[in-house]
């Protein structure tokens, strides 16, 4: 009997980007028996310990995206001391930018979730569209970057949010 196989897709933030390249690989696999478990938010020595706990007594990958140094160096120390494969895919294109560019990164987890002016502005826009949406007041008209008319049903208002 094949020991289950797992890929642990492990952050500092919610781990989305080190999800997708994880998934992306695994299509270029046949293999549908591998399982894809997201550990997010991995915060400190503690939560090392653990993964690495469980990832010690299966068939198991890490592939991570921890940027808060002192984790990272942890972490790889540790899966290499315990025979674990612990992949890191943020330092490549850390390194390559910080060397091209001549600048050191930030390393701070959540950045891309850094609520910011865009962010703040991204959600006033559905406010709008949502208070404006019936028709029934129209003082929002001339503010609109666009008007959407058309007949009952047609799905503007859920266009009106993608917009």
């Amino acid at each position: 009997m094949n020991k289950r196989k797992i890929v642990y897709v492990v952050s500092d933030s919610v781990g989305e980007t080190a999800d997708l390249m994880v998934k992306a690989v695994l299509t270029q696999f046949n293999e549908d028996d591998i399982e894809i478990q997201n550990i997010s938010y991995v915060e400190d020595v503690q939560d090392i310990n653990n993964i690495l706990s469980i990832a010690r007594y299966s068939n198991s990958i890490i592939a991570y995206t921890i940027v808060i140094a002192s984790l990272k160096q942890y972490l790889d120390q540790k899966a290499k001391e315990e025979g674990i494969v612990a992949i890191d895919l943020m330092n490549p294109l850390l390194s390559a930018f910080s060397k091209k560019f001549n600048k050191e990164p930030n390393f701070q987890p959540r950045l891309m979730r850094k609520l910011d002016d865009n962010y703040f502005r991204r959600v006033e826009a559905v406010e709008f569209a949502v208070k404006y949406d019936d028709g029934q007041d129209i003082g929002g008209i001339k503010r609109a970057d666009i008007v959407l008319i058309g007949v009952s049903r047609t799905s503007k208002t859920p266009l009106s949010m993608y917009l």
